[in-house]
């Protein structure tokens, strides 16, 4: 099991191994299509079957049809190599980045959109250790200002985001202003759009983040809130022109289980930089 974006767009030796394995029963992969799915695979390469279907008899039926063409055309014997077994598709946590997590919500979905337009949301944000400090000195770094413009500020509550290009983001004016007690105040401006402004988001931030001396961040609360409009490739069915969507941040406790990666952090140091 794995995070689609990081085993298809990554540079590891796992991605290296399974897409062209995955490829043989999900030919389109190669044509830019998302490998989400569920595969039955041999470690020689051999591919018996392939499902993005998550209900029970789909998946059943994939696991027999699979089982018996394994019975038919078993596997040849093969060494995995180390480098592989070692590997990790997912890329890690900087050393002292702190994770945020988000909820974006279409808040209250237009009357008469797709049903899907009520779902939430889940992913998260990473603050990074010198950003964290250049908070505390009430600096708002341009890395997190483009970070979070660019793949936090997303309309992905019906699937996956086409997240924003540098040069849709047309303005990204974020604050930090000392408070008492370790606190600093963030608000801001956000505008992005494609081009051809068929696809937008526009709204405010506020928030507030506890930062200790030293500049480690220990409490970090925030909600984002504007209009948005249009899909992305694989978020059909938006409501019609304008609608609300609003984003939630949250400090994940340090060490909290089963905190995944951003879902965009496939872009390795484009995501770190924010540009």
């Amino acid at each position: 099991m794995g995070n689609t974006h990081e085993i298809q767009n990554g540079r590891n030796p796992v991605r290296d191994w399974f897409i062209p394995v995955a490829t043989k029963v999900k030919p389109d992969i190669a044509k830019g299509q998302t490998s989400q799915g569920k595969y039955v695979v041999a470690a020689d390469g051999t591919a018996y079957g392939f499902n993005n279907n998550r209900s029970v008899e789909r998946v059943l039926a994939l696991m027999d049809k699979s089982l018996a063409q394994f019975r038919a055309n078993p596997p040849a014997p093969v060494e995995i190599s180390k480098d592989l077994l070692n590997a990790q598709a997912e890329a890690k946590t900087p050393d002292g980045a702190s994770v945020v997590r988000l909820y974006t919500r279409i808040k209250p979905a237009p009357l008469g959109s797709d049903s899907a337009n009520e779902n939430v949301n889940r992913d998260h944000l990473w603050i990074l250790p010198d950003e964290a400090a250049a908070l505390s000195k009430g600096e708002f770094p341009e890395s997190l200002k483009y970070r979070l413009a660019r793949f936090a500020l997303v309309d992905n509550v019906r699937g996956e985001p086409d997240h924003w290009r540098a040069a849709e983001v047309l303005q990204a004016d974020f604050t930090a202003k000392l408070g008492r007690d370790f606190s600093v105040k963030l608000a801001g401006k956000f505008r992005m759009a494609t081009a051809d402004r068929a696809r937008g988001y526009e709204g405010t931030f506020e928030g507030e983040a506890q930062i200790e001396p030293g500049g480690r961040l220990k409490g970090f609360k925030g909600i984002a809130e504007g209009e948005a409009w249009g899909r992305s490739t694989y978020t059909p069915d938006p409501p019609e022109g304008r609608f609300p969507l609003k984003v939630a941040f949250t400090l994940a406790a340090p060490g909290t289980p089963h905190v995944v990666n951003p879902q965009a952090v496939f872009y390795d140091r484009e995501y770190l930089t924010g540009r």
